[in-house]
């Protein structure tokens, strides 16, 4: 890497964290970096040639970086490192080419941290406890064996199950729900789909789902298939980068202020193990 770019973002660095509003990002350099804290590069520029520095380097607007300051780490600095990545590909910077993508794909791992970073917070670490919650949350799911780590947990029924219990808007988790479904069409590779997308878009436009307010629930399930199908395809063709950044700010709102209120799951139902601990025993060795 070039010596004069690194020297470039030092001097903002060293400047930029130094504002108030910007304490979360002193913090988090100080958590990452402590052993060069030492270090100094003096500079005569102004701030405002130091934002355009690092604009030009990075190619990303500082304005758009969320303030995860308030999760505790080791989420946090993934947070932010995803959002920084997120917003290099909105700006072209690792390949010099816009990716919407990959912006979407790291959109969708802050995401899935904040899910997963509710639940182990107001779990206390208690997989029993979150499987029970979103087996009492979410009718569709049906786990066959107990999983060991939050993660194991599929992302929408994680997330299907804190809105059932926070305030976030249908149109955040109609983003979410794309964002899951992107990703794995990504990661899958599955270019017959893509190949697809203009015949799925004519069979959309055929049975007058672009033109009207549709009742989902009285669509039959080939219907709703055409419908999803559509209504992703020309998600992803419009490419809003500003719905992801708006949608990312609500669920960090909603997660807040909702592990905050309730401070811990509200589980129902009864354990087999707080009714017979024996029962339990035997429970886990069948798991296992």
């Amino acid at each position: 890497m070039d010596r004069n770019n690194l020297i470039k973002l030092v001097d903002f660095i060293s400047e930029i964290s130094e504002i108030k509003e910007n304490k979360w990002f002193l913090d988090l350099l100080k958590s990452r970096f402590t052993k060069y804290q030492d270090f100094d590069i003096e500079s005569n520029d102004s701030i405002e040639s130091k934002i355009n520095l690092i604009k030009d380097y990075l190619s990303i607007d500082i304005k758009r970086v969320i303030d995860y300051s308030s999760f505790d780490e080791p989420s946090r600095e993934f947070l932010f490192r995803d959002c920084i990545e997120m917003g290099r590909f909105e700006k072209g910077t690792p390949n010099h080419k816009i990716d919407y993508g990959e912006f979407c794909r790291h959109a969708h791992l802050q995401a899935e941290e904040m899910i997963n970073y509710f639940f182990n917070k107001t779990s206390n670490m208690d997989i029993k406890k979150i499987d029970l919650f979103i087996q009492e949350k979410v009718s569709s799911y049906k786990p066959t064996r107990m999983p060991s780590e939050v993660h194991h947990i599929f992302y929408t029924h994680k997330l299907s199950a804190f809105k059932s219990i926070s305030k976030l808007t249908k149109k955040s988790v109609d983003v979410f729900w794309f964002l899951n479904d992107f990703r794995n069409e990504l990661s899958h590779r599955n270019s017959l789909s893509i190949n697809t997308e203009d015949k799925d878009l004519i069979e959309y436009e055929r049975l007058g789902f672009s033109n009207s307010q549709i009742d989902f629930n009285n669509l039959d399930y080939k219907r709703r298939q055409i419908y999803n199908r559509g209504k992703y395809v020309i998600t992803k063709r419009k490419k809003d980068f500003n719905i992801i950044y708006e949608s990312l700010e609500e669920l960090k709102k909603q997660i807040i202020e909702t592990k905050n209120s309730i401070n811990e799951l509200p589980v129902s139902k009864p354990t087999i193990g707080s009714a017979n601990p024996i029962l339990q025993e035997i429970k886990n060795k069948l798991n296992q």
